[in-house]
């Protein structure tokens, strides 16, 4: 019982973060440390010490791969913590499912969000002081909360039912 609440408590979350990611391309810190509380403290709660274990090893390891992400600049800050904090309700041993699902629903928003900029419904195109045509703005970028709220229901409803 304590899962299927706790689980629906991370999707509502999840929602909202993709909701906040597709508005303003922001996933607020506090929507990370909301998702790992409820996750960290289900499985506090509704497990043994060695599936928790299990839980903050993945927690710890797509942290580390995400602030890496983060600093090549392939993700933002705010993505890299959400999925950390989602990997916090996931044993470490199911961590590439997880992945596999996120991974598929990024290749998908980032192909239609692609496809979407070059017939121009997405970028806003601006002139830079040199004359060159600059896409880059904050809404050209790929809001990847979108993909890890699918991923990561995706993963929840696969594999718990």
């Amino acid at each position: 019982m304590t899962d299927t609440i706790s689980v629906s408590v991370i999707c509502a979350l999840l929602v909202l973060a993709a909701w906040k990611d597709w508005r303003s391309r922001v996933l607020p810190n506090w929507l990370a440390l909301a998702i790992l509380l409820v996750a960290i403290g289900s499985v506090a709660i509704g497990s043994d010490l060695g599936e928790l274990g299990l839980n903050l090893a993945h927690f710890a390891v797509a942290l580390a791969i995400g602030f890496g992400l983060f600093a090549a600049g392939v993700i933002g800050g705010g993505d890299a913590k959400t999925y950390a904090a989602v990997a916090a309700a996931v044993p470490i041993t199911e961590g590439h499912l997880l992945l596999a699902f996120t991974s598929a629903a990024m290749f998908v928003l980032a192909a239609g969000w692609f496809a979407s900029s070059y017939f121009g419904r997405v970028t806003k195109r601006g002139v830079v002081g040199n004359g060159d045509v600059s896409i880059r703005d904050k809404y050209a970028e790929v809001p990847l909360g979108i993909a890890i709220a699918a991923g990561a229901i995706c993963h929840f409803w696969l594999t718990r039912g």
